[in-house]
């Protein structure tokens, strides 16, 4: 929500809840028709929410984003390679020395 408008009325709205559910609850002693919260303005707050809030949740995928994912993906991919080959070498060498001792005790 890049509007300010709309920031400050999502603002308003939910100060406007937020005071209701308190009186409602009981805990704040002044009453709402003192505080000049009608039930239509009320429901105009309700109405506000509704229409700003998923608004906030529906964040787009941009084009950034998903080239970052992909570098990510190629460098991880990239290092795990990397990381199976060296294991790979090790092992080998690992076995390697092992197979010489194993040649070399046989033969003495």
């Amino acid at each position: 929500m890049t509007d300010p408008t709309n920031k400050q009325r999502l603002l308003e709205a939910l100060q406007i809840l937020a005071d209701h559910n308190k009186w409602r609850r009981g805990e704040d002693d002044s009453s709402m028709p003192a505080r000049d919260v009608s039930p239509m303005l009320l429901g105009q707050a309700i109405d506000t929410v509704v229409e700003l809030v998923p608004g906030l949740v529906d964040v787009p995928v941009t084009d950034e984003m998903v080239e970052r994912a992909a570098k990510s993906y190629h460098t991880l991919t990239g290092w795990l390679i990397t990381l199976t080959d060296s294991l790979r070498r090790r092992e080998c060498a690992r076995l390697r020395s092992a197979l010489v001792a194993a040649i070399g005790s046989v033969k003495s």
